[in-house]
């Protein structure tokens, strides 16, 4: 049992390792809430969760991810999403988007994300959230800030999470792609 499970977080981080071509594979390996994974699971850090929980003290509040505990609190949303659908969240992060085919016609994604540390420590896996918006999308690689609220959607019978976002900005400055905790 113990082999298994380690194999399957193998291919997840390699899946994510390979964003954003591959993408289309790594959304196919749901977890335990039956959600896909934004990046490689990472030793929860007690610090970063208790952080994220404070900061959410009523439904109203804008949740801020940081470049501190970026990848930790993008993990323990994802593995305890039913704890965080319905927030509101703000992160920056680089913009890109995928088009795939699962044979029921085209579907483009758009995501802010940023490199996390990925399988092997640092091979830059993609760590972030798809994100839907109404207004203009920003260009390839513009480094964006994202504030939205997470919310799930169904695609053949498996559950992503994304933000519905009410603000999508292209920031002045660019912030670091390249988090590691």
């Amino acid at each position: 049992m113990k082999t298994k499970h380690i194999a399957v977080l193998f291919i997840i981080a390699a899946a994510c390792t390979i964003a954003p071509v591959v993408l289309k594979k790594a959304r196919t390996v749901p977890q335990k809430n039956n959600t896909v994974p934004a990046c490689p699971v990472v030793q929860k850090s007690t610090a970063a969760v208790q952080s994220i929980q404070n900061q959410d003290t009523n439904s109203q509040h804008v949740i801020t991810m940081t470049d501190q505990f970026y990848v930790t609190y993008i993990n323990d949303i994802y593995m305890n999403a039913d704890d965080y659908i319905g927030k509101t969240f703000r992160l920056q992060g680089a913009y890109t988007h995928y088009t795939y085919d699962f044979g029921e016609g085209k579907h483009t994604v758009d995501y802010v994300y940023r490199n996390g540390p990925g399988c092997c420590g640092n091979d830059g896996a993609m760590c972030g959230f798809e994100f839907l918006w109404k207004g203009p999308l920003p260009k390839e690689n513009d480094w964006i800030e994202v504030t939205g609220v997470l919310k799930p959607y169904v695609d053949k019978n498996i559950t992503f999470l994304r933000l519905t976002a009410s603000s999508v900005k292209v920031m002045p400055v660019r912030g670091d792609i390249n988090v590691y905790n």
